[in-house]
């Protein structure tokens, strides 16, 4: 699956060790909260799920929110040195709230097959799960419950608020409001430029993709749909020279090195869901308060675009309180940078900007009736 995604490697640092960890450090340092493992089940999918329960040191039931990883990370959303889902728990947890993360499916302690065997449609099961235990919790308070997403976690907040009343809130971190082939095709189309590769390279890499969704879009029958791509990708490698395959490579996007293998890639549950959602079917449909943050300089997924599409959908279905922002000089990780691309991920010092995090917690106090009555 490398192929078609991001990898965070390890590249120069610009600033030393000891300066990144010490400035990590004071991101993630302890105030008045208590940190806790604990365990839960989904009993529909017949797994246990491992997370940490942040809790402030107060004696009143509280509003809780459920921070919610990519299916393929841990519960701090771990990437390189940065725990970006750990720096955002210690943020709201101590403005008051109770904070729930968990590992997802086959990652750390929690059961199941891990990514790329599950869709959102298994992932929000989970974080119905998670809200199901927060109520039986008596220092919580069962009708105080948030979800707030980064990247496709977003997209499951939406799924499981457009659903379930129980959902008090939504916050959607670098979300998407396009259809997850469109959503993949301009990020190819930024981080492949930004590291030099050809514009012709580019665009007939993304034309496969196009054509791939739509054979997964037109073919329901996964063996026809199998035979369907690998004539796709063996046109595409006719087409290709392996000096093209190598510069996408080099900028994260691994080209498979044989039919087979991309029709099975592209045929992954994961994949195969990724390509054909469309968040605009469950965003109209969340009727609760909704906050999105895309930030300026995002690269995968791309601000001014998703935000309209985020925007209108929202409009479209009626939602009365929602707040769609793009923050300035920010990445998809909500750093602050100077280009965006993924090479600079690990280079920055800060795991998410204090501008993204007091953005968050000044949208959580504007529900303050919510929150504390």
């Amino acid at each position: 699956m490398a192929f078609l995604f991001m990898t965070i490697a390890a590249f120069c640092i610009s600033c030393s060790t000891e300066d990144r960890d010490a400035l990590q450090l004071t991101q993630e340092q302890k105030y008045s909260y208590e940190e806790q493992e604990v365990f839960f089940r989904n009993e529909e999918a017949n797994i246990t799920l491992a997370g940490t329960l942040t809790t402030p040191n107060l004696s009143r039931p509280l509003a809780s929110v459920i921070l919610i990883p990519n299916s393929s990370t841990d519960r701090d959303e771990t990437a390189g040195r940065h725990r970006t889902l750990r720096v955002l728990a210690t943020h709201i947890a101590q403005r008051g709230l109770i904070v729930l993360r968990s590992d997802s499916r086959g990652i750390g302690q929690s059961e199941g097959p891990a990514w790329p065997a599950n869709t959102k449609e298994d992932i929000a099961s989970d974080i119905e799960a998670a809200i199901a235990y927060l109520q039986r919790r008596s220092d919580t308070s069962p009708t105080k419950i948030g979800l707030i997403g980064h990247s496709e976690g977003a997209s499951i907040a939406t799924m499981v608020a457009s659903r379930s009343p129980d959902v008090a809130f939504v916050i959607m971190l670098a979300g998407p409001g396009l259809p997850g082939s469109r959503v993949l095709c301009s990020q190819i189309d930024r981080v492949a430029k930004s590291f030099g590769v050809k514009d012709p390279v580019v665009d007939r890499y993304v034309r496969l993709i196009q054509a791939a969704t739509r054979i997964l879009r037109e073919q329901p029958e996964i063996s026809l749909a199998r035979t369907d791509l690998k004539r796709l990708f063996d046109k595409y490698l006719a087409h290709s020279t392996e000096s093209e395959r190598s510069a996408l490579a080099s900028s994260g996007y691994k080209i498979p090195d044989n039919s087979a293998n991309f029709a099975n890639g592209i045929l992954f549950p994961w994949m195969k869901d990724f390509l054909l959602y469309d968040p605009y079917q469950d965003l109209i449909q969340v009727k609760c308060p909704l906050l999105s943050l895309i930030g300026e300089k995002d690269m995968q997924v791309v601000a001014d675009s998703n935000s309209i599409a985020i925007r209108k959908a929202l409009e479209e279905g009626g939602n009365q309180d929602a707040t769609v922002r793009v923050l300035p000089g920010l990445n998809h990780l909500l750093q602050t940078a100077q280009t965006g691309s993924p090479v600079e991920y690990d280079q920055i010092a800060e795991t998410m900007s204090e501008t993204a995090l007091e953005t968050i917690s000044s949208w959580l106090f504007t529900q303050t009736p919510l929150l504390t009555k």
